[in-house]
């Protein structure tokens, strides 16, 4: 009796596997494409394990599956894993027959590129990006590649050449229907209002803002729009002009923004809560720009930490910390900060070799950037040196003085 009832219980659990393979099966080929993304944006961290489950069973192919897991990363501003699928996706050469996700692979592998200051990458991805958008005719992903050129120069310290291309990215947009290019559009308004705000130009930012708002409401008022991007965009676009109201001394409209920002999805998320910390640094809330920070901290994948992010991040903290007066801690928060920039900042040398017409010619200077880099970190050693003299000359004066 007993071998009998282990038999059964094991015949039933086979029935119960076999049932999931094949429930498995047709639930990952059900799932269009464009769901899958819309998933992703929602939830990217699910959508991994989603996508490691139907990789297999599915008829996806490979070079989308790599495409999806990049932008699942990228969602969630882990750019070293985003960079790395993402190329995978594009060296497939079957992606070739799906014009769109070539194209958005490019944007994805662009923007990671930049934003994790892997900048002779950017400057080849960016390259190949608008070549391949002159050649299908993609004016989104011509826009998209301006924006990152945009960004590749800001990275460099070439200022002026970052407005002319975000202007151009905008301009360009403005002439492509808002169906199709509202949100990018948007998007680059943002890049743009950011530049304003970097340069301490926050009265043009405003403008941009105020026009970005009649952006933002006319795509809400569409039946179609996609109600998870929007509420991304909107809070990217309130927190922004929260803090640039308390700049423009005009907290009570800053207070309004940021409650519109608080009522958006995105700001209960951990990248969320990190936008609206430039307004709590302005409104003297100092305790939850802290919180905030360290929770991002807890989360960040380690490889990521050459990223645009993590040193705003950084720099946030420091400035909390010292007005807390917690100045150890602000110290640290700091060094921590010069140590990464030493690794990426574009210093004036670098400025000079790459202020070139043509950006994928900064590729071929690598080795200039390289020594540029060396004379850097000696010069760092040289400063330290010093620094630490000084120091220890204080402490013995200042012994013999008492």
């Amino acid at each position: 009796m007993g071998n009998f009832l282990r038999v059964k219980i094991i015949k039933f659990f086979c029935f119960l596997v076999l049932c999931g393979g094949a429930f498995s099966f047709v639930w990952g080929d059900s799932i269009p494409f464009a769901d899958l993304r819309k998933k992703i944006a929602r939830d990217p961290v699910t959508s991994l394990a989603l996508l490691d489950s139907i990789e297999t069973v599915s008829s996806y192919p490979q070079y989308g599956i790599d495409y999806l897991r990049a932008l699942a990363y990228c969602t969630q501003s882990k750019y070293y894993m985003a960079m790395h699928y993402a190329s995978h996706a594009l060296n497939n050469p079957q992606i070739r027959q799906d014009s769109v996700l070539t194209s958005y692979a490019y944007m994805l592998l662009a923007e990671s590129s930049v934003a994790s200051f892997q900048l002779a990458e950017a400057a080849n991805v960016i390259a190949e990006g608008k070549k391949y958008a002159e050649k299908s005719g993609d004016q989104l992903l011509k826009a998209n590649m301006l924006q990152m050129e945009g960004e590749l120069y800001r990275k460099m310290g070439i200022l002026h050449k970052s407005y002319d291309c975000i202007k151009e990215a905008i301009a360009l947009l403005s002439g492509v229907p808002e169906s199709d290019a509202g949100f990018l559009l948007s998007h680059c308004m943002g890049y743009l209002m950011a530049y304003y705000i970097n340069d301490r130009n926050p009265k043009d930012a405003w403008e941009i803002g105020l026009q970005r708002e009649e952006l933002l409401s006319r795509l809400a008022s569409r039946k179609d729009v996609d109600t998870h991007m929007l509420d991304r965009h909107k809070a990217f676009f309130y927190s922004k002009m929260a803090y640039l109201s308390c700049k423009l001394e005009n907290c009570k409209v800053g207070k309004t923004y940021a409650d519109k920002f608080y009522s958006t999805n995105f700001s209960s998320t951990f990248m969320g809560q990190l936008e609206i910390n430039d307004y709590l640094l302005e409104s003297k809330d100092y305790h939850s720009v802290l919180l905030h920070s360290k929770i991002y901290f807890s989360k960040m994948d380690k490889a990521d930490s050459l990223s645009v992010i993590y040193l705003r991040t950084l720099y946030q903290s420091a400035q909390a910390y010292n007005s807390l007066g917690k100045h150890k801690e602000a110290y640290n928060a700091m060094l921590r900060l010069y140590d990464i920039q030493s690794q990426i900042r574009v210093n004036i040398e670098r400025n000079q070799m790459l202020d070139l017409t043509d950006v994928t010619k900064a590729v071929s200077r690598e080795y200039e950037l390289e020594k540029a880099s060396y004379r850097m970190k000696i010069q760092r050693y040289v400063i330290e040196g010093l620094v630490g003299v000084m120091i220890f000359l204080l402490f013995l004066f200042g012994g013999l003085c008492l």
